[in-house]
């Protein structure tokens, strides 16, 4: 079989396919238009559907900019405080060692007070219950103690 007989028998299997070469031509050219067109529209409707989508993640972006201008805003914020109260924290420290101290010196005071309270109260103690010594006893007479009321 020669080459035409084969491309003869493939027409005769293609009964849509025209019979001369010029309309063969024109149907090619218009399978390659419709292939173009085809898949020139389906690409716009892609080129469609991925603008939609950069302009959905570009609002998305914006937002998440924006929360991240204000995280880092309220970061900035909570630093200072951070900062502010270690300086507060360090004062208080300072202050509660003075006061300690000021407590070890008033507890220190406090003790020798009621050491020397004793010593004194002790002293006072032996000086009033010391050795008794018989001295004269005052007598009672009549004329001294008061007649008992009569009560009748």
């Amino acid at each position: 079989m020669s080459k035409r007989e084969i491309a003869a028998d493939e027409l005769a299997q293609m009964p849509w396919v025209p019979p001369t070469s010029e309309d063969q031509l024109t149907l090619g050219i218009k399978l390659v238009n419709y292939a173009y067109m085809s898949r020139y529209t389906g690409l716009e409707r892609e080129v469609a559907s991925l603008a939609g989508r950069v302009k959905e993640l570009s609002s998305q972006l914006r937002e998440a900019e924006d929360r991240a201008a204000e995280s880092e805003l309220v970061l900035q914020e909570l630093r200072s405080k951070n900062c502010q109260l270690a300086e507060d924290n360090d004062k208080m420290t300072t202050a509660l060692r003075k006061l300690k101290v000021e407590n070890s010196r008033l507890q220190s005071l406090t003790n020798n007070i009621r050491s020397t309270i004793d010593a004194n109260n002790s002293q006072m103690l032996s000086d009033i219950s010391g050795p008794l010594t018989p001295t004269a006893k005052p007598q009672l007479n009549a004329q001294t103690v008061p007649a008992a009321p009569n009560n009748e």
